[in-house]
């Protein structure tokens, strides 16, 4: 029902955009999410690559707010991560360029938010169709690096004989009880499932935690290409979408395009039907009207004029 609910709201958003069924051109795919998190501490995972892994380039929350990841190597939680404004995330170690900004997709966080009320923050960048991310042992903080909802086996998760996997409560701010994986019986008392954006902690028996055990997946959003249909061309050369930002009212991408190629622009609310924004494309910065809804990817097509 939700999904129905959604993808209504989302024809309704998208209006008089046509279906595309035109040959996919970029070599990249880049999204949003809108994630609901609560006062006091969130336990979320970027599912977005930004250009950079910089808390800066893909996290914006409100002035005051503060990150916390915590190290499998120490088993401890690092120096907060405070958000100011006219400076942007700030360490505890004053130092700008300091790694521990460094957030990896697929990499799970505490994030406080201050105040009393609930609020929407937005994430942005490119979803990884590829990835690897390896479960250390002892306790860890981890989140799927697609952006899906669904139980861990649906996503992919490669469990291990005495995992024990805690949700975070962001209301009750706590963890609930484990649930347990035992290679005999499987997940107890039932198979954990995640939403959007949503990181978890993890343990693992440190002598069963090996390469062999790594969280892989090798995703593609909507059907592929008919055969016969693909145009060999460089990567190099295929435009590509660098940044897409929400200024007020309206979405703005910015495309590396070296050989100047006409495209078109698609969006899509679910990774399975595209819509066609802008036909015929070939400049460097393009804006139109939009307005997010809960989560969304664009994409480049094959000019159709």
């Amino acid at each position: 029902m939700e999904t129905r609910s959604f993808l209504l709201a989302l024809a309704l958003l998208i209006s008089g955009i046509r279906i595309s069924t035109a040959q996919v051109i970029s070599v990249n795919i880049v999204g949003y999410m809108n994630l609901r998190v609560q006062p006091g501490l969130n336990l979320i995972v970027n599912q977005l690559a930004a250009l950079d892994e910089d808390l800066n380039t893909f996290l914006a929350a409100p002035d005051g707010s503060v990150v916390f990841r915590y190290s499998p190597a120490t088993q401890t939680f690092a120096e907060g991560i405070t958000l100011l404004a006219g400076i942007g995330w700030y360490p505890v170690s004053g130092d700008t360029n300091d790694p521990i900004k460094d957030i990896p997709v697929g990499e799970g966080f505490f994030l406080q938010i201050p105040g009393a009320s609930p609020i929407t923050i937005t994430l942005v960048g490119e979803v990884v169709l590829d990835s690897t991310n390896c479960i250390p042992g002892n306790y860890s903080l981890n989140g799927s690096v697609i952006p899906q909802a669904g139980t861990l086996g649906d996503l992919g998760f490669p469990a291990t004989d005495g995992d024990r996997f805690y949700h975070w409560d962001a209301l009750l701010q706590q963890f609930s009880a484990p649930l347990v994986y035992a290679d005999a019986a499987a997940w107890q008392p039932a198979e954990p499932s995640v939403m959007v954006g949503e990181g978890f902690l993890v343990f693992r028996n440190p002598a069963l935690a090996s390469p062999e055990k790594c969280w892989v997946r090798h995703f593609t959003i909507g059907p592929a290409a008919p055969p016969g249909t693909l145009i060999a061309r460089p990567v190099s050369s295929s435009p590509r979408i660098q940044r897409v930002t929400f200024p007020a009212g309206q979405v703005a991408l910015n495309i590396l395009n070296p050989s100047g190629e006409a495209y078109d622009i698609e969006f899509s609310g679910d990774g399975l039907v595209w819509g066609t924004l802008a036909r015929n494309q070939s400049i460097a910065q393009w804006a139109g009207p939009f307005t997010p809804a809960a989560q969304g990817y664009f994409r480049l097509a094959h000019a159709s004029y």
